[in-house]
């Protein structure tokens, strides 16, 4: 059923309200069943937030907390915007 509804174009997230589990699940139910996922479900506005809240100096874990997404899919967004991520010791405190 989820592989069916993914496929008629529900994202993770909606099937995994459906079912009730975190949408990381539903992505590997579907990729254990072979199914190619979609790019990440981040908004432009989402990601134009996302892009503003680096550049203040939040790192990826509270910018995905605060969007609903995971720190490696804001900074593949972010990469994706150009936005040079800071390394380790680049961090603002």
């Amino acid at each position: 059923m989820a592989v069916e509804r993914y496929r008629a174009g529900a994202t993770t997230r909606e099937i995994a309200k459906t079912f009730g589990i975190h949408h990381e699940r539903i992505g590997k139910v579907l990729r254990d069943a072979g199914v190619r996922l979609r790019r990440s479900g981040m908004t432009d506005i989402e990601i134009d937030e996302a892009v503003l809240l680096y550049e203040q100096g939040w790192s990826l874990a509270p910018i995905g907390a605060k969007l609903g997404s995971n720190a490696l899919t804001v900074r593949d967004r972010l990469r994706e915007r150009g936005v040079r991520i800071r390394a380790p010791h680049e961090r603002v405190r």
